[in-house]
């Protein structure tokens, strides 16, 4: 069956630190356990699925396709700064968030501004239509990649049907995670977080391909058999 697999690399991200600071991504995020030495960390990002509907519906036609399967990529990555907690294995979380409304802010890591969304402000970004997306296990590594095939959601896959932006929680589960992740300012495009979304045509779709297909080699006996003027 044909399928087209697209890529989404324009994350905007922000990594969520218990203590209430805002940690913007400059080249790391992360994601740990409370209770850890440096403290909870929850990560937010959001992707611009509008080149993703722009190709789906060039290849399958408009609205004609289903999406197949979701997958977050992500690079783990040393932590590089003090504020993070070492790396370690557990469990972590993704959600889909209803409200795309939130601000990254400025700053770095080291020295976050006074604007953005931060880990005491979350709970308000936070509703009732969000919706689970999977549960992951990570083992721990500082290099290589962490894939996480997320459930198509309801709400997930209308975002990218409507080519809107999408925003994606990812939290700890456990009392031991420890995440730190390349972020969408690491120097090597290659790391950045990449969501990749596979799409199929739908059977009308598919039907019509064959029509298109077909209908040709039924007229050619009839050409064929026709007497000349």
């Amino acid at each position: 069956m044909a399928k087209l697999v697209v890529y989404l690399t324009n994350a905007g991200l922000v990594a969520l630190e218990a203590k209430g600071a805002r940690l913007v991504g400059r080249h790391t995020f992360a994601v740990s356990a409370a209770g850890l030495p440096k403290g909870e960390f929850r990560s937010i990002l959001r992707f611009d699925a509008a080149s993703a509907k722009a190709q789906f519906d060039a290849t399958f036609g408009v609205g004609s396709w289903t999406i197949q399967s979701i997958q977050l990529q992500l690079t783990p990555a040393s932590p590089n700064n003090a504020i993070y907690n070492p790396q370690a294995a557990g469990m972590v979380n993704a959600a889909w968030l209803e409200n795309d409304s939130w601000n990254a802010g400025t700053g770095t890591p080291n020295a976050p501004g006074a604007d953005g969304l931060t880990f005491n402000t979350l709970p308000a970004l936070l509703s009732p239509s969000d919706e689970p997306l999977g549960t992951f296990s990570f083992n721990g590594s500082t290099s290589g990649s962490f894939s996480l095939g997320l459930t198509p959601s309801v709400g997930l896959a209308q975002d990218i049907s409507d080519g809107s932006p999408l925003t994606l929680l990812l939290s700890p589960v456990d009392n031991a995670v420890s995440i730190v992740f390349n972020s969408h300012d690491f120097g090597n495009a290659a790391n950045h977080p990449r969501l990749q979304i596979t799409a199929i045509p739908e059977p009308a779709s598919i039907a019509l391909l064959l029509m298109g297909v077909t209908l040709p080699l039924i007229r050619r006996p009839g050409k064929s058999t026709r007497a000349p003027k």
